[in-house]
């Protein structure tokens, strides 16, 4: 590594605050590749850069997507298609490019401690996710098998989640959201996602007493969601 990791983490808060995002996942990748656990704010940083640039890339993907469907019988559709291929293509790869740093650096560096495992599991099954949307109403051998790599790996962070984190731990509860979002909008199972969520938000509420402060602000937002 050519800086040291207390040059790199602030750095990457520096890129943080002006929003570049691609700069930070460059940074942090320095530190991921060298096998080492990730302090909170590496975790967090790596996790924002990427979840900001897959974002940018899902919503230009549901705007051209819209639009496709507007242009449908036009002679711009094949232009408008040709892109959202494009787009399709690109979201794939940086998902790819998150699934492999988690399966070869950070699940394998980040066993010790209960949070890190359990995030890096939830991410790995974020970016299955982000993949699986593309696929929603194609009958497409990829896109089956995407499916059910993210639901397999749901299952597990959410085993995971049950043993090591209490009921009120933001990324228990982060997890089981996103778990819901995925049985609800992708697997079409309205009533287990339902289910999933009211479970979550009543388990953390009745717990809500021996909640830390350190946690406080974070869980009462996901709850909000949860409810």
């Amino acid at each position: 590594m050519h800086n040291s990791r207390v040059d790199v983490l602030f750095l990457a808060k520096v890129f943080d605050q002006a929003e570049r995002y691609e700069e930070i996942a460059q940074l942090l990748k320095e530190i991921v590749q060298s096998d080492v656990e990730l302090s909170p704010d590496e975790r967090s940083l790596l996790s924002v850069a990427y979840k900001n640039m897959m974002g940018s890339k899902r919503n230009a993907w549901r705007i051209i997507s819209s639009l496709q469907l507007k242009y449908e019988n036009t002679s711009q559709s094949e232009m408008i298609k040709n892109y959202r291929i494009k787009i399709r293509n690109e979201i794939v790869d940086l998902g790819n490019e998150v699934l492999q740093l988690l399966d070869q650096h950070l699940i394998p560096s980040n066993q010790s401690d209960n949070v890190s495992a359990v995030f890096f599991q939830k991410m790995k099954a974020d970016y299955y996710r982000y993949i699986a949307e593309l696929f929603i109403n194609d009958e497409n051998e990829f896109g089956k098998k995407v499916t059910e790599n993210c639901l397999e790996t749901y299952n597990l962070a959410k085993s995971m989640a049950e043993n090591f984190l209490p009921v009120t731990h933001p990324v228990r509860l982060g997890l089981i959201l996103n778990f819901s979002v995925f049985c609800t909008e992708i697997m079409k199972d309205y009533e287990l996602g339902r289910q999933m969520a009211e479970r979550a938000f009543h388990e953390a509420v009745s717990e809500l007493e021996t909640l830390s402060e350190e946690f406080y602000y974070e869980t009462i937002t996901i709850l909000q969601l949860l409810r």
